[in-house]
């Protein structure tokens, strides 16, 4: 039985995030968070939740550091004899400055280095003050470059990793005398030795030193079976034994930990107080913890669950007895704020406390747990109930730049970093390129709301948007019902006190679309409102407390202290109504600066129309799951909730489940290729493969199979019930389908209106319509209402459970009823709906459910789904319909893909296609054209494009062309473009250009993995390769862009395959030279032969011409997906800015300068880059734009393009014509070693 780690404390310091780009350490974030979940778990370390306080992110500033400090001191004083256990824990980085060691806090300010740092002689004054009988200090504070991977050099400085010396926080006469044996004392232990870094592991999943620090503090560390407690001396010994052995094998590198120990003590419980049992394994540090299980019924109808043993009273209803309001709760800013606002109309301020109180509790039920139906355990409900604590999974997902941004972003290594004040920016310029640089690296859903106030949570279906707003609202209901900052703290990652918590409103936006819908036709405008609806909503309809009227609406108008959850904006299916839904949020947030609003929406239908909200709402897209940190824990959780009793049999079936499906993604990917989107990739597909799993023990590895037997299950165990109003229905649960699935198709039909849910009589109406169905429709809709595992009622309107189960039902009513007589049938049905998002889904399913059951027909069926369309979107729409299916499909057989890829290739190169299309339907056919094997390009000969000239295009001598923006053009490109001409790029001097080749498109993926894979070279950031083959390459260097250009000279001097050619000629007969373009050699390429232009083409800006801010593609696309300039050059604007060979200088430009062209420069100098990127203003995305880069940059938004040309290239001091074959050899033997640079 598990108990409480007595009179124990802990104060858990990270700094993952930091103000200055190169101090952040986002690793550690996740060892504090494991090692917080460790500590506070009953069955683990027994501390109690609220005497650990966790300190991360933007809230490890150093004010709160040092108020934190105060809070641990506080506590210990408390405690009259002083008999008291406390662990100190700061993992961050540590700094020496003139023989002085700081500490690192979030707020960092590198002007001011020594007011804004801690000084760790001040810590460790505080360190001292401190009064428990027993204190664990534990230090981490020499992390290598964002805490050092294999083969990661040191970090730049000024963070090279400073450890501090253990003994600076036991000086001399500051701590307790006691011996060794005394049970008392203080310890400290840091990660390493001076000199030595911190090491993640292999896996990057935490650092070694946390990990083996878990480990001991979990039973690893005891010697013998039965030790009720972890003693320092047991932690000392296992860490300085296996931390070592980790490190050397994993990095080949020296990591030992250092420790200064006063006393021996316990400072910690064995799994609970227990102990390890004689013979029993530690648990493993990387598994799930064991989740706090308690079963629950299903709560429908009239049923009511009664609060911490107060009295179920009735439908919707929670009794509060007593004074609930709690001190936080009727001191919070939530209470005063409406008080003051209604003034002397309002009740009294404890009755307003104790009915939020109430309010609280009904939201905290509402939210506190997950179902998971379908799942027939013997002797039990059909129901297992998830607790929200213990079974949440926390979610990747990352921050989208919003239109414009890109061109603020930082030149300075790093990922998708914004750019920062010219201070900073000058301060980094030079820095070498890391993983920590970023600002924009996945970060954890729950997490978000740091990002700002105004968030769009968008994703797929079933991917976990509403089962995050469901988790912030039970966590900070939580935290205000007790006072307390946790769980919202560790949970939500907020850091303010308790009493300004926000008070969460969760809301569903079709339900406010509903209720606007059926108001009467004068009713006035402010019923209208989305806050009067949210009153209405709470109180009016749902009430189980008492608030006034007017309260939600007072706090609404006020905009203070509240966070708004609107789930759904996708859910509101009619276009017109989504639109009026998405203007009444932006009426209610406008000049309320301060309220907090959280949207979600699926991504295509936020992308479509006019449903994405202002520019003040940042995007944040769920990104897909990865199996270890998100697959394998909601398994094993959910098994450990489904078997409680037996963990012998959860391990076993929760194994067998997680093997199955890295079986079924490795069979996919090798298919579909490497880069293929998993399966499993969103929460709903994990239920249902459990839902399979345990019902059939099979897994199919299509989703329109998963969802049939995913509904089967749901509805034979729910018909299956041996109840009396079911007994009669068990046996033929398959009407029960075809009802469900005549529902669907009706309902999916009514997509401008209310394709999402349907009221009563309609739904009856549907199903009167069919004589078989008519004996059953009470028992249909009774069903719904009570058990609703595929289709529930909400507030008198039914929908089903997840659109996606709707949407398959639909996709077998086309099989099965449509397409019943002939295929032309389904095909003269889809033709009207393949550009419409709403039938997407519908449609893919209908080609995987004709896959599973009549291969012949499905390949016949995809084919002329390819073809269809009379207008270009409509085509590109079904192409690429076809191609997606094509490639989900196991047997599709490479004939069909090939038709498919050969059919999105004409569609690319008919110009009228282009013209006629939208920018986000071609990107979307371009990325399935590079899954199925792109035939532009010919992976024989390095995936150059299929042509005689290798994809090279012949530009002709210019003597008349003048690079830039004449001056006497300023005032009007500055009005074409709605934006500033850069005096950088205005120029009236000529500047002939000579004859030189340039290719067609930007290097791709694949031209830069066939380089990477001939030669072994040490690619700078792996996301270079993760891109489809046929998009252009990024995260690329200048230094990559050569390395790449002298390679592909290499294969056009002395490949085979490239033989005879005209291209092969003029490198090996007249010695040509590939290599970046000068800037200009870029710009006469860019303009197409129209002289004085803006764009590549004559005429204003045209988002459908470019892959920039406002084509609203969000990310790079495919080459030539946008139509080419005059010569035929694809994507010179847009898609990724491209590096040059021109070292940045002002103009006049002069070619024959040795300095411009110099390929070997001083450290200082900055390259041109030209051409904007995807996430640019469509300013930047033209031919006179310049900007200036350092060579070390990898970013996503920046790429390459190369040129042949006649003269020599110059490198340092010197010139290097092509006809040395000494350095080509040299430098192919350099590319060709694992460990080389460019």
């Amino acid at each position: 039985m598990p108990h409480r780690f007595e009179n124990a404390y802990a104060l858990l310091i990270a700094v993952d995030q930091n103000r200055e780009p190169a101090a952040a350490l986002p690793a550690v974030a996740r060892d504090v968070q494991a090692l917080h979940a460790v500590l506070v778990h009953p069955e683990r370390c027994g501390y109690a939740p609220d005497r650990v306080r966790l300190l991360s992110g933007a809230g490890s500033t150093r004010q709160a550091i040092l108020d934190a400090l105060d809070w641990l001191g506080d506590q210990l004083a408390a405690i009259a004899d002083g008999n008291s256990t406390a662990i100190l824990y700061f993992s961050g980085h540590g700094h020496v400055d003139g023989g002085e060691h700081y500490l690192i806090p979030s707020d960092l300010n590198l002007r001011r280095l020594r007011s804004s740092a801690i000084r760790a002689a001040d810590f460790a004054d505080a360190v001292a003050q401190l009064t428990p009988r027993r204190l664990l200090v534990v230090l981490d504070c020499c992390h290598a470059a964002g805490m050092a991977v294999k083969g990661a050099a040191a970090g730049p400085a000024p963070f090279a990793g400073a450890a501090l010396p253990p003994a600076l926080f036991l000086p001399t006469g500051k701590s307790p005398g006691a011996g060794p044996g005394s049970g008392e004392g203080r310890a400290v232990l840091s990660s390493c030795k001076p000199a030595e870094y911190s090491y993640l592991r292999a896996d990057g999943r935490m650092s070694l030193f946390s990990f083996h620090l878990i480990e001991a503090l979990t039973g690893h560390a005891q010697p013998r079976g039965g030790a009720a407690e972890v003693l320092v001396s047991d932690l000392v010994s296992y860490l300085q034994r296996h931390v070592p052995q980790s490190a050397l094998a994993q990095h080949g590198a020296a990591q030992t930990p250092d420790s200064c120990l006063t006393g021996n003590f316990p400072v910690a419980l064995v799994l609970g107080g227990d102990g390890l049992a004689k013979g029993q394994a530690a648990p493993d540090p990387l598994a799930p913890l064991p989740p706090v299980v308690s079963w629950q019924a299903s709560v429908s109808g009239s049923g009511a669950v009664a609060q911490e043993g107060g009295n179920a009273i009735g439908e919707r209803a929670v009794q509060i007895g007593g004074d609930n309001s709690g001190t936080i709760v009727s001191g919070t800013q939530i209470v005063k704020h409406y008080y003051q606002a209604a003034g002397g109309s309002a009740p009294s301020r404890e009755e307003i406390a104790r009915q939020v109180a109430g309010y609280l509790l009904w939201l905290q039920e509402r939210t506190q747990s997950i179902e998971l139906r379908g799942i027939e355990r013997a002797g039990g409900a059909a129901v297992v109930v998830l607790p929200l604590e213990t079974a949440y999974v926390p979610l990747r997902a990352r921050s989208l730049p919003r239109p414009g941004e890109a061109r603020e972003r930082l030149a300075a290594p790093g990922k998708t970093s914004h750019r920062l004040p010219a201070e900073i920016t000058e301060l980094f310029a030079d820095a070498t390129a890391d993983e920590s640089g970023g600002s924009e690296a996945d970060v954890a859903l729950n997490e978000v709301l740091g990002l700002g106030n105004r968030l769009a949570i968008i994703g797929g279906p079933g991917c976990g948007k509403t089962t995050v707003l469901l988790h912030m609202a039970w966590a900070l209901a939580t935290s205000l019902l007790a006072g307390e900052p946790e769980p919202a703290h560790s949970r939500l990652g907020l850091t303010v006190a308790p009493s300004e918590l926000p008070l969460p409103i969760l809301v569903p936006l079709a339900s406010f679309a509903r209720y606007r819908r059926q108001l009467p036709a004068g009713a006035p405008a402010h019923e209208k409102t989305l806050a009067t609806f949210i009153s209405h909503h709470l109180i009016s309809s749902e009430a189980p407390f008492d608030l006034p009227v007017d309260f939600f609406v007072r706090l609404l108008k006020d905009g203070r202290n509240v966070l708004l959850l609107l789930d759904g904006l996708d859910e509101v299916a009619n276009e017109g109504e989504r639109a009026e839904v998405r203007q009444s949020v932006q009426n209610l947030v406008a000049g309320r600066n301060a309220m907090r609003v959280v949207v979600t929406c699926r991504t295509i239908a936020y992308r479509s129309g006019g449903t994405a909200l202002g520019g003040d709402f940042r995007e944040i897209a769920v990104q897909a799951l990865d199996h270890e940190q998100h697959i394998a824990p909601m398994v094993r959780q959910a098994y450990a909730c489904i078997h409680p009793q037996d963990s012998e049999r959860r391990n076993e079936r929760a194994d067998d489940l997680l093997a199955g499906i890295l079986r079924l993604e490795a069979e996919r990917r090798q298919r579909v290729g490497e880069d293929a989107e998993a399966l499993v990739d969103s929460p709903l597909m994990v239920r249902l493969l459990l839902i399979v799993h345990l019902n059939n023990r099979a897994l199919p590895d299509q989703r329109a199979d998963l969802f049939d037997k995913a509904i089967n299950a749901l509805l034979q165990v729910d018909f299956g019930i041996d109840t009396t109003n079911n007994r009669e229905l068990s046996a033929d649960w398959t009407l029960y389908r075809d009802m469900s699935q005549q529902l669907a198709f009706a309902m999916h039909q009514q997509g401008a209106d209310q394709g999402r849910e349907i009221e009563e009589p309609a739904l009856r109406a549907i199903l009167r319509a069919e004589p078989e169905f008519q004996p059953r429709i009470e028992d249909f809709v009774r069903h719904a209402r009570q058990r609703g595992s595929v289709l529930e009622e909400r507030d008198g309107a039914y929908r089903f459970l997840h659109l996606a189960l709707q949407e398959f039902l639909v996709a077998r009513y086309l099989s099965e009823v449509t397409g019943r007589d002939s295929r032309e049938a389904m095909l003269s049905f889809l033709a009207e709906r393949v550009e419409d998002p709403w039938w997407r889904e519908p449609i893919l399913l209908l080609a995987g459910y004709q896959a599973g059951h009549a291969a012949r027909s499905a390949r016949e069926l995809l084919r002329a789904l390819a073809e269809t369309g009379s207008k270009a979107n409509a085509q590109f729409s079904a192409a690429e319909l076809a191609a997606t299916a094509a490639l989900e499909w196991r047997e599709s057989g490479e004939p069909l893909r090939a038709d498919c890829a050969r059919r999105i290739v004409r569609l690319l190169r008919d110009a009228d296609s282009l013209a006629h299309s939208k920018p986000v339907v071609r990107a979307r056919a371009g990325d399935r054209l590079a899954q199925l094997g792109d035939p532009r390009f010919d992976p024989q000969r390095f995936h150059l494009p299929v042509d005689e000239t290798l994809g090279f295009v012949r530009i002709a001598a210019d003597p008349g062309f003048m690079i830039g923006t004449r001056r006497q053009d300023v005032a009007r490109v500055s009005k074409i473009i709605g934006g500033k001409v850069f005096d950088d790029e205005i120029n009236d001097a000529p500047t002939p250009t000579p004859e030189f080749w340039i290719a067609r498109y930007p290097v791709t993926v694949g031209q830069f993995r066939a380089f990477v894979e001939a030669t072994g070279f040490a690619v700078g950031d792996a996301d270079a390769l993760a891109d489809p083959d046929s998009r252009p390459v990024r995260y690329v260097s200048w230094h990559d862009a050569l390395a790449w250009c002298d390679w592909l000279n290499e294969r056009l001097a002395t490949s085979p395959a490239c033989a005879g050619g005209p291209i092969a000629r003029l490198v090996r007969e007249h010695g040509w030279r590939v290599a970046l373009p000068s800037e200009l050699e870029w710009e006469k390429a860019a303009r197409g032969g129209l002289g004085g232009s803006v764009f590549p083409w004559a005429g204003d800006a045209d988002a459908n011409r470019a892959n920039h801010g406002d084509s609203q593609i969000s990310e790079t696309s495919v080459v030539g997906c946008f139509a080419a300039n005059g010569f035929g050059l694809f994507d010179m604007v847009g898609n990724v800015w491209e590096w040059t060979r021109s070292i940045y200088l002002p103009y006049p430009y002069d070619p024959t300068d040795p300095k411009r062209e110099e390929l070997k420069a001083d450290e200082e100098d900055r390259w041109v880059v030209r051409g904007g990127s995807w996430g640019n203003h469509r300013g930047d995305a033209r031919c006179g734009v310049r900007l200036r880069f350092h060579p070390d940059l990898r970013v996503d938004y920046l790429g390459c393009r190369v040129v042949l040309r006649s003269s020599p290239v110059r490198q340092g001091n010197r010139m290097n014509p092509i006809q040395d074959p000494g350095l080509e050899h040299e430098r192919c033997r350099k590319w060709r070693r694992s460990d080389a640079g460019p």
